[in-house]
């Protein structure tokens, strides 16, 4: 099995490669960057934080957190291994809001684009009850 930092930068590198694709698809129908859609834009801003969140992801990969096992004695702890498992606690909590809103935005994002493709349809209802429950969640 491949390591962490190995994996996560494939896969990085593949999320990247489509989002790249699709913007520069989107700006060629449109003819010019300032035409993207909000939905354009939001992707923009997902391959920001999805960049944050794998990168933060390597370094908690190799840093203590707080978590310690049962029975571990606290007072074998030095003043530079507190330090270093505060700062690995404060990159856990940056690796779960990054996840949480690269999630919820893609999922923003593709309610956006199923709105446009179902505007004069039937099924729109449907979109604007999953976009309820996307605001709700």
């Amino acid at each position: 099995m491949l390591g962490l930092a190995v994996e996560s930068w494939i896969w990085y590198g593949v999320a990247v490669t489509v989002a790249i694709a699709r913007l520069v698809s989107r700006t060629l129908h449109f003819g010019s960057p300032k035409r993207l859609q909000i939905d354009d834009w939001l992707m923009v801003f997902v391959l920001c934080v999805y960049t944050t969140l794998i990168v933060s992801i390597n370094i908690v990969a190799d840093v203590n957190t707080n978590l310690l096992p049962p029975g571990f004695d606290v007072s074998e702890l030095t003043e530079q291994d507190i330090k270093q498992r505060e700062y690995g606690s404060k990159m856990v909590l940056i690796v779960e809001q990054c996840q949480c809103i690269s999630v919820w935005t893609v999922k923003l994002t593709l309610v956006v684009m199923y709105h446009r493709l179902t505007i004069a349809r039937k099924e729109n209802t449907a979109v604007k009850l999953l976009a309820g429950y996307i605001a709700f969640g």
